[in-house]
């Protein structure tokens, strides 16, 4: 590939570093231009993958190690109106709009989810035990995780397209640029409506643990009196 396209393709180990010079370079007006994005979302262990884009006037590459459902449902896109990805710079635009789409469909469906355990816990209903709690702390803690790697992935995307938008600002057309702002402006209210989010989890995670104290104070209350009443029989 690399002969075929003369072009440098970086090996995993290149694409995994996180300095800011090691992720977005140019040689010989070439753009290489690395970001992070959430792999797995629909499974129980979401994972961060690395894809490496490679822009020219004429070429765009991806190098990717993961399937990604952002992709496949830009490809589906490409094909049914393939005349509006006349560009480079316009199909690669377009393709981190779908991957930005896919992100505000996840912190829907993670909002969603937060609303419906919010409700469960402050519920009348619910019981407040130990075991119960637990487990509903270890289901914020996986909603925190997955929030913290898609606010990654957002800083990464609005990385690349400010470094893409001057690199490529010659021959980069009008459309390209409008189509940026209106991402760029999507990426900055999405940050904050995660921001929000974690604020969010962080409220629950101290509920759930006032509630876990006051049930094991209620425990160490009856233990305490069951000592003073057999405090004299004790004694005796």
């Amino acid at each position: 590939i690399q002969k075929q396209l003369a072009i440098e393709i970086p090996t995993r180990e290149e694409m995994a570093e996180i300095e800011y010079s090691s992720r977005f370079y140019e040689t010989q007006s070439i753009l290489y231009m690395t970001i992070s994005l959430v792999s797995g979302v629909t499974t129980a262990k979401p994972a961060t993958t690395d894809v490496t884009f490679v822009l020219t006037r004429k070429l765009l590459s991806s190098i990717r190690y993961e399937e990604l459902t952002a992709f496949q449902s830009f490809d589906s896109t490409y094909m049914r109106q393939p005349g509006l990805y006349q560009t480079t710079d316009m199909i690669l635009t377009s393709l981190v709009d779908a991957v930005v789409d896919r992100v505000a469909d996840v912190l829907e469906k993670t909002q969603e989810q937060l609303d419906a355990l919010s409700q469960e816990i402050f519920s009348e209903d619910n019981d407040g035990s130990s075991s119960y709690l637990k487990i509903r702390v270890k289901q914020l803690g996986k909603h925190n995780s997955l929030l913290a790697k898609l606010s990654n992935s957002l800083l990464s995307m609005d990385r690349m397209l400010i470094y893409s938008r001057q690199g490529a600002r010659e021959w980069m057309t009008t459309q390209t640029q409008q189509l940026m702002k209106s991402i760029m402006s999507d990426i900055a209210s999405l940050s904050e409506y995660q921001a929000k989010m974690s604020t969010e989890i962080t409220f629950l995670l101290d509920a759930i643990m006032g509630l876990i104290n006051a049930e094991q104070n209620g425990i160490i209350k009856v233990f305490s009196i069951a000592a003073v009443l057999f405090l004299p029989p004790t004694l005796v």
